[in-house]
């Protein structure tokens, strides 16, 4: 049997196995349609070639950005960001975008701090994170954390730390961004999990920090750490990192997809909780970009194909049927550039810019315009 993670009592009423966002695939570059997909929790956003910002999904924390706590079964569009937006992230209940001069800003649920502005006051359109308005590149958003890389190659995080998982070297929360320990230059990547982080240096060397019980920092051992710790065999070669609930992965320079921690995200086969990355079974080249939800793991391969592995009870994995330990074909999918992973649902950008969702819609995060029933059938997502 896999080892479940505890899952809070407030969620509990949602289905067993569906999946928090965490880990992001790199963004799309298609020639036009939408660039840059990110799944929450239960919502979802886009950004489309003309740099606009559009959300869709649960809204009741106000993570769709457009002024309200409604949800919205087709993409709405964010206050104030009808162009020039360049990546976006979505944590729980939670969204951040960066901007083309460098700025971040956030929208959402903010009871931990989670959108940076030095408060605990949630907003409902996106508004400034405090001393980040310009330079930084890259963004990444945890379950009520966020994270980002600075101009300078440093990385910095905000928001809830209970674990750690700020990497600030205590579990002090903070409501602006501060620095994590070690990692003041040479960042290249981020991800970010439930109560863990990762990053890739410029070496290509994964360093991870926070909770540490199934094994998500990867360095052999079970105990937490508020520093970045150095994940056993990853010195140097990989291109890129993704986090989960309770799990983290890597691409090597070879293209080869390796993971470590919670086993049914691990895509080994393996029962048990894994310390050290393992091989991802049959991805060992020409991976090009993985994201991990909640409970499940989705890697785009050089051919554009799609495979998943993980629990399946919301149809995460794009097929029918239950647990998958290692990865199982999305079949009605080709041509994919990026993919990302949400609480029980999963999105893929294609080659032609079009966004495909499957899995829970009981909020509309699938943005099909309607909600029901959890589907593995990808459906194309409206009005983008």
């Amino acid at each position: 049997m896999f080892r479940r993670m505890p899952i809070p009592a407030a969620l509990a009423a949602l289905t067993l196995g569906a999946g928090l966002v965490v880990g992001l695939a790199s963004p799309a570059a298609a020639a036009g349609g939408v660039t840059a997909v990110a799944a929450g929790k239960l919502h979802t956003c886009a950004i489309t070639a003309a740099g606009a910002v559009k959300c869709w999904g649960a809204g009741g924390s106000g993570q769709l950005g457009n002024g309200t706590r409604s949800d919205s079964a087709r993409p709405v569009q964010v206050a104030g960001l009808t162009s020039g937006v360049v990546a976006i992230a979505s944590g729980a209940t939670h969204t951040c975008a960066l901007t083309s001069a460098g700025a971040v800003k956030c929208w959402g649920d903010n009871s931990t701090g989670q959108l940076g502005t030095g408060t605990t006051a949630s907003a409902l359109k996106p508004v400034q994170v405090a001393g980040l308005t310009r330079g930084v590149k890259a963004i990444a958003a945890g379950t009520s954390f966020t994270c980002a890389i600075t101009g300078s190659g440093a990385a910095k995080c905000w928001g809830y730390n209970n674990r750690g998982q700020l990497g600030t070297g205590s579990t002090a929360s903070a409501t602006t961004p501060t620095q994590v320990v070690g990692l003041t230059s040479g960042v290249t990547r981020l991800a970010t999990g439930n109560q863990h982080a990762c990053a890739l240096v410029s070496a290509g060397a994964v360093k991870c920090w926070g909770y540490n019980l199934n094994g998500q920092l990867g360095n052999g051992t079970a105990v937490a750490s508020a520093k970045p710790v150095q994940v056993v065999g990853l010195t140097s070669g990989a291109t890129a990192v993704a986090a989960g609930y309770a799990g983290s992965c890597a691409v090597t320079a070879a293209g080869a997809a390796r993971c470590w921690g919670w086993a049914v995200t691990a895509g080994s086969g393996t029962a048990k909780d894994v310390f050290t990355p393992v091989q991802v079974a049959g991805l060992t080249s020409g991976v090009r970009g993985i994201a991990l939800g909640w409970f499940h793991a989705c890697a785009v391969t050089g051919g554009g194909a799609l495979k998943c592995w993980g629990y399946n009870s919301t149809s995460q994995l794009g097929t029918t049927g239950s647990t998958a330990t290692t990865p199982v074909q999305v079949s009605t999918l080709t041509g994919v550039r990026s993919v990302t992973g949400g609480w029980g649902h999963s999105c893929a950008v294609t080659g032609s810019g079009v966004v495909r969702c499957w899995g829970y819609n009981a909020n509309g995060q699938l943005g099909g315009g309607v909600t029901g029933s959890p589907t593995p059938t990808p459906v194309t997502v409206i009005g983008l």
